[in-house]
């Protein structure tokens, strides 16, 4: 991606985004599985069970059927 505006000229929307893009460009697959893998384990780690297992009913409802 390139950026629209450069240096100090940039808005810190503009500026994230580009510094964003830098740090995932720079990521081998491992590391951004890894990264990725992070990120929603933390996003749910504070969820109730309740809305985590109607979460997970609505993508992967194998996973709450017993075996």
């Amino acid at each position: 991606m390139e950026a629209t505006c450069t240096g100090n000229h940039m808005t810190k929307d503009e500026l994230i985004e580009e510094y964003v893009t830098r740090i995932v460009e720079d990521m081998d697959m491992d590391t951004l599985i890894s990264y990725a893998h992070e990120c929603l384990t933390r996003a749910r780690e504070d969820r109730s069970e309740e809305d985590l297992r109607a979460e997970i009913a609505d993508f992967y409802p194998d996973l709450l059927e017993e075996n």
